[in-house]
């Protein structure tokens, strides 16, 4: 399994309960279900209620893994926000 937070691929550290939601992007419906897996590094922030440690955990791990541009990133970061306000 991978984070369900940063997509890191070195196995679940911690598992996490959560409300389902869904985010509408375009005519494309993105359902984010009840079981979250966490690795150590997301789980160690998120145990701390640390939520902007979280946003830019996540951030950095897309950015680094997708090679992603200014204009990219700051893409990534909108879409980013949309899931950590939802």
């Amino acid at each position: 399994m991978i984070c369900s937070f940063c997509s890191d691929e070195d196995g679940p550290f911690a598992s996490y309960e959560a409300r389902p939601f869904v985010i509408e992007l375009g005519n494309v419906s993105h359902y984010f279900g009840e079981q979250w897996e966490a690795c150590e590094e997301c789980a160690a922030v998120i145990d701390k209620n640390d939520r902007a440690g979280l946003f830019n955990h996540n951030l950095v791990s897309i950015v680094e893994s997708e090679h992603l541009t200014a204009a990219q990133r700051k893409d990534a970061a909108a879409g980013l926000k949309l899931l950590h306000d939802a």
